[in-house]
């Protein structure tokens, strides 16, 4: 099971916000689950991460930031 999450640069600038910053949050958010970073943005598990990878789903968008600058 893997997740791939791009941000957008343009949109991060146009809202002055620091994408790396998001991007590590991400990180530290999937980390702390113990899902594998693949590459920036892509993170991969198995079937038994399935509930972290639905948390991920509702859980960001709640941020201050993530929908601003999701593509």
């Amino acid at each position: 099971m893997m997740m791939e999450m791009v941000l957008s640069e343009e949109k991060a600038k146009e809202n002055n916000i620091d994408i790396d910053e998001c991007y590590e949050k991400v990180d530290r958010f999937f980390e702390k689950r113990g899902i594998k970073k693949i590459s920036k943005g892509v993170y991969q598990g198995n079937k038994k991460d399935f509930n972290t990878f639905m948390t991920a789903q509702w859980d960001l968008p709640e941020s201050t930031w993530f929908l601003k600058i999701v593509d």
